[in-house]
C-alpha cells in the first residue's frame, strides 16, 4: 500500500501563499511555472522498463535549472521549457506527485514554490527530500515540447499564472 503516503501531501487554503508572499523571504526557494500536461507526460515516461531486472525507483528527481524543468527516474530523463524564477532540485514520490498534477485538470499551467520541506503546487503541498538550491542540468534528456503559446493563454493574468517578471 501507500504506507503513510498521506503524510507526504497536504492542502493549504491561505491565499497569501499564492500571492507571492512565500518564496521572496530567501533566495533558496524554488519558484517556477510549467505547462501541466508537459510535466505529466514527462513523469509518465519515467515508468521503468518491464523485466529490466533493476530495482524500481519510486522517486522522481526534479531539477529546475535555466529555462527548463527536468525529471529523472529509472535511468530515464525528460525535460521541458518552463518559466523559472528560482532554481533548485529535490526528490518527490513519483506516483503521488503525478496524481497531484493530474488532479489539477484541465488547468493549463501550474505554479510551484518550495518552502522548507514542501513543494507547493497551487494550493496543494508535496513533501520534498534532498532539496538543494544548487541545480545542475542533466547531460542528456528527452525533450518534451510545450505549446508554442503555453504561457500566453487567455485569462492567465487573472490567476497570476501569466505574471512573469518584467525584463
Amino acid at each position: 500500500g501507500m504506507g503513510g503516503a498521506l503524510d507526504n501531501f497536504r492542502q493549504r487554503d491561505d491565499q497569501d501563499a499564492l500571492d507571492g508572499g512565500v518564496g521572496r523571504r530567501k533566495d533558496a526557494d524554488m519558484r517556477f511555472t510549467v505547462e501541466r500536461m508537459a510535466l505529466v507526460k514527462m513523469i509518465e515516461h519515467l515508468k521503468p522498463i518491464r523485466g529490466a531486472g533493476k530495482k524500481r525507483e519510486n522517486d522522481v528527481l526534479l531539477t529546475v535549472c535555466g529555462p527548463m524543468v527536468f525529471v529523472e527516474a529509472n535511468s530515464v530523463t525528460g525535460g521541458c521549457e518552463a518559466l523559472v524564477m528560482e532554481e533548485g532540485t529535490c526528490r518527490l514520490m513519483r506516483e503521488g506527485f503525478l496524481a497531484v498534477l493530474k488532479s489539477f485538470a484541465p488547468k493549463k499551467n501550474l505554479r510551484f514554490v518550495s518552502e522548507g520541506d514542501w513543494l507547493r503546487v497551487e494550493r496543494f503541498e508535496v513533501r520534498m527530500r534532498d532539496y538543494s538550491p544548487h541545480a545542475v542540468a542533466p547531460e542528456g534528456y528527452k525533450p518534451f515540447p510545450v505549446a508554442a503559446n503555453w504561457l500566453e493563454i487567455p485569462g492567465a493574468s487573472e490567476d497570476g499564472a501569466g505574471a512573469a517578471p518584467r525584463a
